[in-house]
């Protein structure tokens, strides 16, 4: 039947029109004095229009617009006619009140998501950098926790979320290890489901490397080992991941493994120039390498 009215449309638009071509849009808010539409010589709704000239007569509720000229009418009947052939094959019949087409009855959920914030929640945002820098921790814990409960409620851009998952892990860092690495593991999590494109990679890496650093302190050696070797597939040129995955394998007797890490470690903080870092390295990559023969060297590589 949709094809049919279709047909027939299109077969209007295209059969020549020989009448003059009128009609009525009822309820229409326009202004009298407004003249939208008149020519400058036919301001004057008493002064008959020119041929092929569009003439309003405007009324308080209605506007009743008369198109004078077969060729204009002729027009303005094959733009209607395909423009509802085109409708009515590309979208078909919508029942609205049916349930399976909710979107025309209510709002979605979904809308809440488009939720604009006020302005005041970014400007106390805009202070956590300031006193995580200042080491006011549990200042910014509150403000983070505070905030995270807003945006996850209102279903803000996940990349946002995960950044103050991040900022509120650091301030979590020393008072709640714990907290911090449910933190991070919601970060990475974000940041997992997210595509190739999307996925900001230096924050990967940060997270990564941030929640080895929990998992080590956390004595989670194993899973802090995990994450350091995931950061390093990330960034292979960082000395201070190297030595941090040299510790780890020291605190778990791997002694071969650390002496490596601790080598390459030594190497590229040569490369940049840390000569003290370079010194340190060098001297955990001899303890564990005399691991070898001591049944206990772990008491002589640096703690983190």
């Amino acid at each position: 039947m949709r094809y049919a009215v279709c047909v027939v449309l299109v077969a209007a638009a295209c059969a020549p029109t020989a009448s003059p071509f009128s009609f009525v849009v009822s309820r229409l808010a326009l202004s009298p004095s407004a003249g939208l539409g008149r020519c400058p010589a036919h301001r004057n709704a008493e002064v008959p229009p020119r041929q092929g000239c569009a003439h309003y007569c405007l009324g308080p509720s209605r506007v009743r617009m008369r198109m004078d000229g077969t060729a204009a009418a002729s027009t303005a009947l094959k733009l209607l006619a395909c423009f509802s052939a085109v409708t009515l094959g590309l979208l078909g019949p919508v029942d609205i009140t049916s349930l399976s087409h909710p979107l025309p009855l209510a709002p979605p959920a979904a809308w809440a998501a488009q939720q604009q914030l006020p302005e005041a929640e970014y400007a106390r945002l805009a202070e956590v950098r300031g006193k995580l820098q200042d080491q006011k921790y549990a200042a910014a814990e509150v403000i983070l926790t505070r905030s995270l409960e807003l945006w996850q409620k209102t279903e803000q851009p996940p990349l946002e979320i995960a950044t103050m998952l991040k900022d509120r892990s650091n301030a979590r860092l020393l008072s709640n290890p714990q907290g911090a690495l449910a933190d991070l593991d919601a970060v990475l999590k974000i940041y997992a489901e997210m595509s190739a494109e999307e996925r900001p990679n230096d924050d990967v890496f940060a997270a990564t490397f941030l929640r080895g650093q929990v998992n080590q302190r956390l004595s989670l050696l194993e899973a802090a080992e995990s994450d350091f070797s995931a950061a390093l597939d990330l960034d292979a040129e960082n000395p201070f991941l190297w030595s941090a995955r040299g510790d780890t394998r020291a605190r778990r007797a791997d002694w071969a493994g650390a002496a490596q890490d601790y080598l390459t470690a030594e190497t590229q903080f040569k490369v940049i120039g840390d000569k003290i870092r370079r010194t340190l390295s060098a001297a955990d990559a001899s303890i564990a390498m005399y691991g070898s023969v001591n049944p206990q060297p772990s008491t002589l590589i640096r703690q983190p």
